[in-house]
């Protein structure tokens, strides 16, 4: 297994807490996505948007902010 398949494969991410930098980006936002449910996902995110991709989880109670 090389070292790209280790880091799609689910079981390597579980028991893992996983920051992701610029989560509020199309990159950041679909690794967090990808991990929701596997393991918790900490992003930071550097210029606040109410109206972002993550406005629906933040409406469903599924993201908390820390200001």
């Amino acid at each position: 297994m090389g070292k790209l398949d280790k880091l799609l494969d689910a079981e390597f991410w579980k028991g893992r807490r996983v920051l992701v930098t610029g989560i509020d980006g199309f990159l950041g936002t679909a690794l967090a996505k990808r991990l929701d449910g596997i393991c918790p996902v900490f992003g930071l995110i550097k210029d606040y948007d109410l109206g972002g991709p993550f406005a629906y989880e933040r409406e469903m109670g599924k993201l908390r902010s820390i200001k």
